[in-house]
């Protein structure tokens, strides 16, 4: 879907969502419940990266599959501590492992993904933004 088409829940959001398409990187998303983009799914094809709209602005999290001990993923800034504006290395962050202060425990439990299409088929209605 065209991203000028589409209604992001806040505009760091978008513009995240435009830097990353100009980078080369592939980007989907869902609407959420109320029709709006709330998050991204950002990847080169194998790795990815969630960005997600917070109240004043974006943050990054890892993508890994759900277990009990780290869930589905590590916030990389915090959820009480969103960024106005991403560069691309912040948005490719999330493409890491696990962050280096992660336990030895917790990232034994971390499984990613082999590739964006094994973590899609988890994913019901995400469709590409271009």
């Amino acid at each position: 879907m065209e991203i000028q088409n589409l209604k992001f829940r806040n505009e760091p959001l978008k513009d995240a969502a435009q830097l990353a398409i100009k980078n080369g990187l592939k980007v989907y998303t869902k609407k959420d419940s109320a029709g709006l983009i709330s998050w991204l799914y950002v990847t080169d094809e194998k790795n990815i990266s969630s960005v997600s709209a917070e109240r004043w602005g974006v943050t990054v999290s890892t993508i890994h599959k759900p277990n009990r001990t780290t869930g589905t993923g590590y916030s990389l800034h915090g959820y009480n501590n969103p960024k106005e504006f991403l560069t691309i290395e912040e948005i490719k962050a999330g493409f890491i492992f696990c962050p280096n202060w992660a336990k030895t425990g917790d990232r034994a439990s971390v499984k990613k993904y082999k590739s964006f299409d094994e973590f899609k088929k988890t994913k019901a209605d995400v469709f590409k933004i271009k």
